[in-house]
């Protein structure tokens, strides 16, 4: 904005607004784009690092920026930490646990599912589930997406479970 009014202001005493505008004009448009390109460059380097120095509008979008990937930084170490705790917690029963994703391939398992299922992981880390558990109940209680009430069954390796 300062470049638009400063390149008017030459204009004027110089006797040629239009040509000092157009200038002006290109010159504001070059700076808008070296922020750009700063930004992006910030943004595609996944550098921890503090945003790149500007100042006016580009200084708030790189402050606001630099602030939001930092709460999310936070955010995800506060996941991790809870998935950890969960995983920790799942590792203690003494049920099987066997958790899958959409199509059915383990992501992880508890020592029990070694010992009741036979699901050694992290050997079996993408392998179907049916590989392991296979017969007609199994296959419904899968089919109907309604998993809160869980299933009991007899194991592959221990069948008077």
């Amino acid at each position: 904005e300062f470049i638009l009014v400063l390149a008017l202001i030459i204009g004027v005493l110089l006797g040629e607004l239009w040509l000092s505008f157009v200038i002006g004009c290109a010159v504001y448009v070059a700076y808008h784009l070296w922020q750009l390109y700063k930004l992006s460059r910030w943004l595609v380097t996944n550098e921890a690092s503090d945003a790149p120095h500007s100042s006016g509008l580009w200084e708030q979008v790189l402050d606001g920026i630099y602030k939001l990937r930092d709460e999310l930084t936070e955010e995800e170490k506060n996941v991790k930490a809870a998935a950890e705790n969960m995983y920790q917690a799942l590792s203690a029963l003494t049920d099987a646990v066997v958790m899958i994703d959409a199509n059915g391939d383990i992501q992880w398992s508890n020592s029990a599912a070694t010992i009741l299922l036979g699901v050694r992981f992290p050997e079996v880390q993408g392998e179907s589930l049916f590989n392991f558990l296979d017969g007609p109940k199994f296959s419904k209680f899968v089919k109907s997406g309604n998993y809160t009430d869980g299933i009991e069954m007899a194991g592959p390796q221990n069948s008077y479970l």
